[in-house]
């Protein structure tokens, strides 16, 4: 017998005649309000099923089945609207192998999330929720994002690629800006704040812009307007807020024209 310990109310109830290995149910209240919110079916004296109500509003949200006393497969009704929403697999020691998600609550999937030995190693996601796979990330040895592939703009095609370091900072960032499966964009961080990035901007395979920050902020940019892929014309900034811009008319590396703006971009005599 299992009696009662700190306000919840346990009974095992034995259906089996061999006394050596009992099947039955164990309900408990785990919240003391006199309703019983969870139920353990038992067969050969070992987990069977596992069923809770987690909110506590008479309705059971919570579903884990078991073999040989170890968990093969649950699934999960996080919102509470009578439906699963979340379905895990398990491995043969009863770790996560597979997570689905449910993320919209439409009935169906759109995060999917794997599992080796109990650590992630990669999941993909509908973000728009189009039933069309648009991010893949893949996971490093300690469980941390290593890389994440987006399709920003929905089409099935990558242009976005995010490499990562050892503890899943955002090291470099490639884009697609224009979706032509060419990289025009390419973002560099450190600490997972953002250091500097040169574009092409034009399409035509160089790079035609420069960025330069400092603590996650641009602080300077850099343009090559006649396409020589040498800079002439830098901004300035302070917070986000342009303060200054200088021009290389004659395009000599000399700039020789300056502009000043104040706090709200308007520009001030020199």
């Amino acid at each position: 017998m299992l009696g009662a310990v700190a306000g919840i109310s346990i009974t095992l109830v034995v259906v089996s005649d061999e006394e050596e290995s009992p099947d039955g149910w164990q309900e408990s209240d785990s919240n003391a309000d006199g309703e019983v919110d969870e139920w353990i079916i038992f067969k050969d004296g070992k987990f069977l099923k596992w069923e809770r109500d987690n909110n506590f509003d008479g309705r059971r949200d919570d579903w884990t089945e078991f073999e040989d006393g170890v968990p093969v497969r649950s699934r999960k009704d996080t919102n509470f609207d009578g439906k699963p929403d979340e379905w895990v697999q398990f491995d043969e020691m009863g770790r996560a192998s597979e997570i689905k998600n449910d993320l919209n609550f439409d009935d169906k999937v759109d995060e999917w999330t794997i599992f080796v030995m109990g650590v992630q190693v990669g999941s993909r996601s509908d973000k728009n929720f189009d039933q069309k796979v648009d991010e893949w990330v893949k996971y490093g040895k300690y469980g941390y994002r290593n890389r994440v592939d987006n399709d920003t703009n929905f089409d099935t095609r990558i242009d976005e690629w995010i490499y990562c370091g050892e503890f899943g900072q955002t090291e470099r960032v490639e884009s697609d800006l224009n979706f032509d499966g060419s990289v025009d964009a390419w973002e560099f961080f450190e600490l997972g704040h953002f250091t500097n990035g040169r574009y092409d901007l034009d399409y035509d395979g160089r790079p035609d812009s420069w960025s330069f920050g400092k603590f996650g902020q641009v602080v300077e940019q850099h343009w090559s307007l006649d396409g020589s892929g040498k800079p002439d014309k830098k901004a300035f900034y302070i917070h986000g807020v342009k303060i200054r811009e200088e021009f290389d008319l004659d395009h000599d590396g000399v700039f020789e024209v300056a502009k000043k703006f104040d706090k709200l971009e308007r520009e001030i005599d020199s």
